[in-house]
């Protein structure tokens, strides 16, 4: 939209699952971002080979603005 956006990035699917790096991003008014996104887990917690995971992220200066998508965890 014609708003600046600050935007929080979470994951859930796995017991002890950590983003690494930023967890937040700031988009300017009209604009698009790529980034990158590194999950770590403990060993212990991966019971199989590929977890389903769940990202979502959503805008902290108006929760309406939120999308959510679906990846996989690789062991």
């Amino acid at each position: 939209d014609d708003k600046a956006h600050h935007y929080e990035i979470s994951a859930k699917g796995l017991n002890d699952l950590k983003i690494e790096g930023g967890t937040q991003v700031d988009i300017p008014a009209l604009g698009t971002d790529s980034t990158n996104i590194t999950l770590e887990a403990p060993d212990k917690s991966v019971p199989r080979s590929m977890q389903p995971v769940l990202f979502k992220i959503q805008s902290a200066d108006d929760p309406s603005l939120v999308r959510e998508a679906k990846s996989s965890f690789l062991k």
